[in-house]
């Protein structure tokens, strides 16, 4: 039996000095006790656990433009959570879990929409962030790169629709998600960066929308997690998907 209790605060603030651009503030609090299943074994786990608890500043700017034809939204934050769970890197116990003291992460967001034609969209997104441990009862670790954390990240989405007579109803998109290289568990392994492209073709007729998705056109072997050279977690190889929409 656990009984916690927490008080979390959190605070906003939005200012608008003129119509298309809004700024805003948040400070914010966060509570998160461990899942029953990590506390009720920890033979498996190891524990018990300690609640994760969290803290984060972030202020930015939403702004519409071109009769919302265009929305640029900008992020800058701090968050610090403490007592956040990772890997024990046990060998013997692959699934042991340890406690960190403390990370931090600190980076901007950009999102971009614009509907730069009736027919042609256009949707993009990058964010530079560092996430490096602060406290930790393993003080060769304090500074480091939290594992698996991308210093770089970002993608881009197109989509455009025919308007000609001869190809009414039909659209085609292609976009690319970009993920910066990253550190694991090991000393001697860093993830590489990888870029995916996707590619996509749209039908509508009247009620009907039809859509086939091809993920991962290249087939690019990449691997979006790790712990070490014996547990990596490949990404999803080229794969396609159907799908079939109605609106009553």
């Amino acid at each position: 039996k656990v009984e916690q209790q927490a008080f979390i605060p959190r605070f906003g603030l939005v200012y608008t000095p003129i119509e298309p651009v809004s700024l805003y503030a948040t400070y914010a609090q966060g509570y998160q006790p461990q899942t029953a299943g990590t506390i009720g074994d920890p033979g498996r786990f190891g524990g018990p656990f300690d609640p994760l608890t969290s803290t984060m500043y972030e202020g930015g700017a939403k702004t519409e433009f071109f009769s919302k034809q265009l929305s640029i939204n900008l992020a800058v934050y701090h968050i610090e959570q403490n007592n956040i769970l990772i890997n024990a890197n046990d060998p013997q116990n692959p699934e042991m879990l340890r406690q960190l003291g403390q990370q931090q992460s600190r980076g901007v967001e950009l999102d971009v929409y614009g509907q730069v034609l009736s027919n042609l969209s256009v949707t993009a997104n990058f964010a530079a962030n560092k996430t490096f441990i602060t406290e930790s009862a393993n003080e060769a670790e304090i500074g480091t790169i939290l594992p698996n954390a991308p210093r770089n990240q970002g993608g881009i989405w197109v989509k455009y629709t025919f308007l000609i007579p001869a190809l009414k109803g039909i659209g085609i998109g292609g976009g690319a998600n970009y993920v910066s290289s990253r550190t694991t568990f090991s000393n001697v392994l860093t993830l590489p960066s990888y870029t995916v492209v996707d590619a996509a073709l749209y039908y509508s007729i009247d009620r009907f929308k039809l859509s086939a998705n091809l993920n991962n056109v290249f087939n690019k072997t990449h691997w979006v997690g790790g712990y070490d050279f014996n547990r990596l977690f490949p990404g999803t190889p080229r794969n396609f998907l159907i799908g079939i929409g109605y609106t009553f």
